[in-house]
């Protein structure tokens, strides 16, 4: 994972949005293999079955106090 995030870091400066999602698929990745016990047919789709999920996260290869404010925001109106 550190190697990953050492080779997405180094390209973030020029697409900050694709390596936030490259960071994104990574955890997905691994937390797939993990914890296995959501439905496989549904692990491609945007929604996801609330009592089916574990956490929730968005990966930032760059943080500022806008981005904690509108995860507080987020977590609030969940």
């Amino acid at each position: 994972m550190a190697e990953e995030y050492d080779r997405i870091q180094k390209r973030a400066t020029e697409d900050p949005e694709t390596a936030g999602d490259q960071g994104e698929e990574n955890w997905a990745t691994l937390l797939r293999q993990w914890l296995p016990s959501y439905p496989q047919i549904l692990l491609d789709k945007k929604l996801y079955l609330a009592g089916g999920v574990a956490v929730a996260f968005e990966c930032k290869t760059t943080l500022k106090a806008a981005h904690v404010k509108a995860t507080d925001e987020t977590a609030v109106s969940s």
